[in-house]
């Protein structure tokens, strides 16, 4: 009985060492609290809380050295700086000051005012290589930090501030003759969406003319204003609204004036607009009485001359000569005598228009957009070959007409895509005083204004139709009264007539990213969603 009363249970044990909080290893026959506190492992422990009191009071002798030298270096600095008194401008001592300020911490932890910020952004416009150079030896903003601020910009529509502040910190160096710039315009299809942006308390995707001016109108396109220079090669963009279908005239107008108010405001000397010919653009001209004989208009007491997009004019001349019959002179000029041509150059080996194919002659969907389809018909090369042909007998006589036109069209457009003084045609080098452009104008003038267009069809007369035609003259004219302003108010000496086209807002409309053409952007993408930031930032 009494073995019986002490005999315990093998799990009452096991019960007995969980009340106790035991964790440990179960085949180890010693409690935790005894193998946590051996003689040894006390020593250890009390040997590493030593060692941490000695690091600490090591890294405080550091610190007060360190704030210590520092201090004597700042004093002796300030010493130096007051000697520097009057003997070199305050804005560089001020330049040095920050710099001794900057130095004492590390790159990362350096921290940039908004001034000191603008300066390097200046610094940066006048010529990136100096900047990156200066880098180096200089504590300055790096080129993520100065892209980081001009991404912050251009987030809303309309004339805002901080877009304005990109192109007034450009405009403080350049030199009288690079302010000088035109004002382009062009509209861009979107993709009609609404989307709530938490952080701005709004939703974007209505139309939008900056100022909190909304409307209850979903926006599916955005008109952009860019500032170019003619004589000095800069672009930037200046604002951009969402708009519902196109923005109408009378809107166009108040956008212009304010853009043309703001421009002049911070230094810049706009003298013509450039856009193409949408509906709302013809009618904004119309209404400020743009005409072949005035084709400038006035605001604020000055002229600007009017000039249409060269590339998007002669795309309609193609895309009417497809369609009807060109007069002139006695000669026909007719797509079917393009099509003849090409039909024999492609039995050939050697051809005489070996750019030509069937893509220019029957151009595939949003084919007709592409400038190259149609500045490769209308060449020199694609002209002498039917030239050729018809003085061999090869296409029949009234053939000629339509080399003529597409020869005169090719002199024409090249006098408005000049560039360079090494390319190997006349017209396609910068204007000047003794150049043949000035003649080519004045004689693409009269020859445009001489063109009937007949429908093939129907005999009818379509020649007040054709917007394109009037386009020409008024641009032509715009040119040649543009060159002869500069010449007498800034004494240029040439002029690159590309530098008035508007590939630089095409170029800006391209959508990124591998996405195809017809593809549509939302306002939040073009927007915030970095359309809008990426090309401000593009130019760093």
């Amino acid at each position: 009985m009494q073995d019986e009363e002490l005999a315990v249970p093998a799990d009452s044990c096991e019960t007995t060492g969980e009340r106790e909080g035991d964790t440990g290893d179960k085949s180890s026959q010693t409690t935790p609290n005894l193998s946590q506190n051996t003689p040894r492992k006390k020593m250890l422990r009390n040997l590493l809380q030593r060692k941490r009191r000695e690091i600490s009071t090591l890294k405080s002798l550091q610190c007060a050295n360190l704030i210590s030298g520092t201090k004597s270096k700042l004093d002796n600095a300030n010493t130096a700086f007051q000697l520097l008194k009057g003997i070199i401008s305050q804005s560089f001592l001020d330049f040095l000051q920050k710099q001794v300020t900057l130095s004492v911490n590390r790159k990362n932890g350096r921290r940039y005012d908004n001034a000191f910020k603008a300066w390097a952004l200046t610094l940066y416009h006048i010529s990136g290589k100096a900047y990156r150079f200066l880098e180096k030896l200089l504590s300055l903003p790096s080129k993520s930090t100065l892209k980081k601020l001009v991404s912050r910009l251009a987030s809303n529509s309309g004339f805002t501030e901080k877009s304005i502040f990109v192109l007034k910190q450009r405009v403080q160096v350049m030199s009288e003759s690079a302010k000088i710039c035109t004002l382009i315009m062009d509209e861009m299809s979107l993709k009609s969406h609404l989307f709530y942006d938490i952080s701005s308390d709004s939703i974007i995707g209505f139309e939008s003319f900056g100022e909190g001016k909304t409307s209850n109108l979903v926006a599916n396109s955005a008109l952009v204003l860019m500032a170019r220079g003619i004589l000095s090669n800069w672009k930037q963009p200046v604002a951009f609204f969402t708009v519902n279908e196109a923005c109408n005239s009378e809107k166009l107008k108040d956008i212009v004036d304010e853009a043309l108010l703001q421009l002049e405001l911070i230094g810049l000397k706009v003298v013509a607009l450039v856009s193409d010919q949408g509906s709302n653009f013809l009618k904004f001209y119309e209404t400020m009485r743009v005409t072949e004989d005035k084709p400038y208009l006035e605001m604020h007491g000055k002229q600007y001359f009017t000039i249409f997009d060269p590339p998007h004019l002669l795309k309609s001349i193609r895309n009417n000569l497809m369609r009807y019959k060109f007069l002139f002179d006695g000669k026909t000029a007719t797509w079917s005598d393009i099509k003849a041509f090409f039909k024999k150059e492609q039995t050939l080996a050697i051809r005489t228009a070996p750019k030509l194919t069937h893509r220019h002659i029957s151009p595939p969907p949003f084919g007709k957009m592409k400038v190259k389809l149609a500045t490769q018909v209308f060449s020199h090369s694609v002209s002498a070959g039917i030239y050729t042909y018809t003085t061999l007998g090869g296409l029949h006589a009234d053939a000629i007409g339509t080399a003529q036109l597409l020869a005169k069209f090719d002199k024409i457009f090249d006098c408005c895509n000049s560039l360079s003084f090494k390319d190997g045609k006349i017209c396609r080098r910068p204007l000047t005083a003794s150049s043949p452009h000035l003649k080519e104008i004045e004689e693409g003038i009269e020859f445009i204004k001489s063109i009937k267009v007949i429908d093939s069809g129907t005999g009818e007369d379509r020649t007040s139709q054709l917007k394109c035609l009037k386009g020409w003259c008024i641009t032509l004219k715009s040119i040649y009264d543009l060159w002869h302003k500069l010449q007498r108010e800034h004494q240029i000496s040439f002029l690159c007539t590309r530098q008035l086209i508007q590939d630089p807002l095409e170029n800006f409309f391209f959508v990124p990213s591998g996405n195809r053409v017809g593809i549509l952007i939302t306002p939040l993408q073009f927007s915030l969603g970095g359309h809008i930031k990426n090309y401000f930032t593009q130019t760093f």
